[in-house]
């Protein structure tokens, strides 16, 4: 096969080693450039952060594939081929890692840990003052990894409520469907956020949203950062609607030195890195998945590019 890979220096450097090791019978590219005077050749391009409008120069793409479990930097590409499949990684590495963080990220809320350290910070003792705060948490996006991380807040004994376009009912937990929001909302005061990029999540959560919560909610989101409306969001912090925030993704990345979430007292800001793609597995599945294609079996962890998942 003749692949072409797009995506930043760095994931060069972190991946090369692994393509080298798997691919050593196909022609990789690393480049627009190198790929052009072969461009009738390309059969399948791996993509993560590509720069846009640089994929109409291949016409003979069979497949365009995500170097991680996300798929919108693809599917907002103008210049992508339509009905061409698209595929994107499934990892187990992937879910354990974002379920540690995301165990971490309420385990640091449900124990007033940055209380703590802010209490360290200021030379003050409190022995009596900073009880546990009770957590029920609720899963926005039922996918593969919301459910792995269901599973571990689960066995942990912390209430856990789901939360998917289409209701679920094999779970050991309570899962809501798309036309009950407001009820799910009413149980929870922890809010994890793991909804795909589509049109119809794009900006879902706003101030009309936030209003829909209960008082004192915290947002943990670790999607998409366009998902949230950065100025209704700090709005309700300071509102108090929200409790606070703890963010690993923006609408712009990285996010800009003037934002004011960098300062903000009670969010948190981590710089997307709640889930990396580990290249060692990731690329032994893509080209696994790529051989098996390519001896007449169908593609694996393809995408409905209609509902953007």
């Amino acid at each position: 096969m003749h692949i072409l890979v797009l995506a930043p220096p760095s994931y060069h450097r972190n991946w090369k080693n692994a393509f080298d090791r798997l691919a050593s019978q196909h022609q990789l590219y690393s480049s627009v450039e190198e790929a052009l005077p072969h461009a009738a050749a390309i059969e399948v391009i791996l993509l993560w952060k590509q720069d846009r409008g640089s994929l109409h120069h291949f016409p003979n793409v069979k497949v365009y594939y995500s170097m991680g479990a996300g798929v919108d930097h693809i599917l907002s590409d103008p210049s992508r081929l339509l009905n061409i499949p698209i595929c994107r990684v499934v990892d187990p590495y992937m879910a354990n890692d974002m379920g540690n963080f995301l165990v971490m990220a309420v385990l640091n809320y449900h124990r007033r840990f940055y209380e703590i350290l802010e209490n360290q910070r200021q030379k003050h003792w409190d022995h009596v003052n900073l009880p546990n705060i009770p957590v029920r948490i609720g899963i926005m996006g039922m996918g593969h990894l919301g459910q792995a991380i269901g599973q571990k807040l689960h066995q942990l004994q912390f209430p856990v409520f789901g939360f998917s376009q289409k209701p679920k009912t094999d779970l050991p937990y309570p899962c809501y469907s798309s036309a009950h929001l407001e009820e799910f909302l009413a149980q929870i005061n922890v809010l994890l956020l793991l909804l795909p990029a589509t049109p119809a999540t794009v900006g879902w959560l706003n101030r009309d949203f936030f209003q829909k919560c209960s008082p004192g909610t915290y947002l943990i989101n670790v999607a998409r950062g366009p998902l949230v409306v950065t100025s209704d969001l700090i709005q309700a912090v300071d509102s108090g609607q929200l409790s606070g925030a703890l963010l690993d993704v923006f609408p712009q990345e990285p996010l800009p030195a003037e934002s004011p979430l960098w300062t903000h007292p009670k969010i948190q800001v981590t710089p997307h890195i709640a889930s990396i793609t580990a290249p060692e597995t990731a690329a032994e599945q893509i080209f696994k998945n790529l051989e098996a294609w390519v001896k007449g079996s169908p593609l694996a962890y393809q995408i409905d590019p209609y509902k953007g998942y």
